[in-house]
This record gives C-alpha cells, structure tokens and sequence, in this order.
C-alpha cells in the first residue's frame, strides 16, 4: 500500500476561503447556484467544495477538509454574514 502525501491544510484552507471571499463570491456562478438551492439561510454543503479542481489537488477526502477549515480565523467561508454563504458541515 503507498504512502499518502500529507495535505497542506494551511493552504488547502486559504483556497477555500477565497472562494468564498468578497473578490470571487459575486461572481461565482456555481456557488451562487448552489447558494440559491437553500435560500433560508444560503449555506453550501462541504460535499461540494471536492468538485472544485484546485481543491482536487490537495484532497477529496472530505474529513480532510473539514480538518483544514477547523482552523479558520471566521472570514469565509465560515463567517455567517448573508449574502456570502457560510458551510453546512456535513
């Protein structure tokens, strides 16, 4: 069985944020779609976030995902400030 390479959380967390920061959030058709699938409260399921390419290469696994989010400072996509959604951890 091969070794698996350790994920840099650190990073794997600021991509993620970025998506859902004031700069990309607007205008990000996707999420702004998957956003609009639970308009009470606009939070988007982590099950999506393995579909973004630039988070495929640093994991799909989604516990390794949450881990490195775990470590957010509060700014998206953890921070609940509508309209920017915040994630359903599940």
């Amino acid at each position: 069985m091969a070794e698996s390479t350790p994920v840099d959380t650190k990073a794997l967390r600021e991509q993620i944020e970025f998506y859902f920061s004031d700069s990309n959030f607007p205008g990000d058709k996707f999420l702004q779609g998957e956003a609009a699938k639970r308009p009470d409260d606009h939070y988007i399921s982590l099950s999506v976030l393995p579909a973004f390419n630039r988070v495929k290469r640093f994991t799909t696994d989604l516990a390794v995902i949450a881990d490195a989010l775990k470590d957010s400072d509060g700014t998206p996509p953890l921070a609940a400030h509508p309209p920017v959604p915040c994630l359903l951890l599940f």
